[in-house]
């Protein structure tokens, strides 16, 4: 747990017990409430822990117990002391996932006061025995399709508990329809590739649900991490037992739309659903911990990134700011919209590649490495057979270098 805390001007003792309404235009205006109460007991020296920038404490609350540490985020000198409030590794220390006291006990506990948790009063809650609420769902049949939720790239890393942080699986979108043992595989676009998976399809209709969305990632491991390449490899030429599908959110489950109920709590649904997992269907696992260190650590072990996304936030399909990406390579998709020959030749020398600018086509340019003899081949047949006689592109193709007198074709 961690949350930002401001160092402020001393209040009087009875503000402690202060609940209701503060105007508009005040000092604090806004809905206040006692969320925790208890007491505090430092565990060296509080004053020279606040001159060094960092007290650790413990507390003694209704809702929070164990030890504590804030650290001075800011100079000393500045115009306001900004810190960090860190919840230390303890006996009372729960992953967010397992168990958000903040989302579990949002009320006063002067109007439901609830007792000490160190005498056990929440012995069921700091035990991580939460049952997620579904009480918001909406009733719904179960769509035929669904379009899946996509990340924005995040410009900087945010910082707060908001966020929930998991690996950027680099593999392919796939969404996972589950009815009454009927089970479809969708890709990104929207196409069936329920007989692809026959592993996945086999496992997802032994959940035990009787209708569900699921949404996750496929990929293939190599030495633990995904790899992008084998993937391929292993669509190609139909592999698909090396295939694992690493499922991270619930959309929907037996006649609940969950769309609409925070994602914390779907996925507190998901963990039950998947259970400890099968070796082509996992739970994707999330990390308590800031995003700057997550996605340092991804990068240095060579995976592709992470994903940063709010706790809180509804599923909603298309690109959206509550889900972010923060990636250790950037990396661009493209359209294949040509490719080359040499004279008298039936061999491929290389692909004219394209981007969307909106709606438009652009030229991208060429390339000329990234296959073997056999693909060179395959790739020739398959793209020769939809050639057209016109250029796809909105607009000139760019000026660059090319090789010799090799022959443009565009492909349909």
């Amino acid at each position: 747990m961690k949350r930002s805390a401001v160092h402020v001007e001393d209040h009087p003792v009875d503000y402690a017990a202060f609940e209701g309404a503060i105007p508009a235009g005040n000092y604090g205006a806004g809905d206040v409430l006692v969320w925790d109460k208890g007491t505090w007991e430092p565990v060296d020296d509080a004053r020279k822990g606040l001159e060094k920038g960092k007290l650790v404490f413990r507390l003694h609350g209704q809702k929070l117990a164990g030890l504590w540490e804030l650290i001075r985020i800011t100079r000393p000198d500045s115009r306001q002391d900004d810190w960090l409030l860190f919840k230390k590794r303890d006996e009372w220390a729960k992953p967010l996932a397992e168990f958000d006291v903040v989302r579990a006990f949002p009320d006063s506990v002067v109007e439901k006061p609830l007792g000490l948790l160190e005498d056990g009063t929440l012995e069921t809650a700091a035990n991580g025995d939460l049952v997620p609420d579904l009480s918001k769902a909406q009733r719904a049949p179960l769509p035929s399709h669904m379009e899946p939720q996509l990340a924005t790239l995040a410009t900087t890393l945010p910082i707060g508990s908001k966020w929930l942080i998991e690996n950027k699986y680099d593999g392919y979108r796939l969404l996972t329809r589950i009815d009454r043992g009927r089970v479809t595989l969708f890709t990104r676009g929207g196409q069936d590739w329920t007989t692809k998976f026959a592993e996945i399809a086999a496992e997802s209709s032994s959940l035990s649900v009787d209708t569900a969305w699921l949404d996750g990632e496929i990929v293939v491991l190599v030495n633990d991490k995904p790899d992008f390449g084998a993937l391929q490899e292993a669509i190609s030429q139909r592999r698909s037992a090396r295939i694992v599908y690493f499922v991270f959110d619930l959309l929907y489950l037996d006649g609940l739309d969950l769309r609409k109920i925070p994602l914390w709590t779907r996925r507190m649904r998901l963990r039950d659903v998947i259970g400890d997992g099968d070796d082509h269907v996992r739970f994707s696992e999330d990390f308590d911990a800031p995003a700057v260190q997550l996605l340092k650590a991804a990068c240095e072990i060579g995976l592709e990134g992470i994903l940063i996304k709010d706790r809180n936030a509804p599923y909603e399909s298309g690109r959206t700011q509550s889900w972010l990406k923060g990636k250790c390579r950037l990396r661009q998709e493209f359209v294949v919209c040509g490719f080359t020959t040499p004279p008298a030749s039936h061999e491929l020398s290389g692909l004219i590649l394209g981007y969307y600018s909106g709606t438009a086509l652009r030229h991208a340019g060429h390339v000329g490495t990234g296959w073997d003899v056999k693909m060179a081949d395959d790739l020739h047949k398959r793209l020769a057979k939809i050639e057209v006689p016109a250029s796809p592109f909105d607009g000139p193709m760019v000026k660059e270098r090319r090789w010799g007198e090799d022959r443009e074709r565009s492909t349909g």
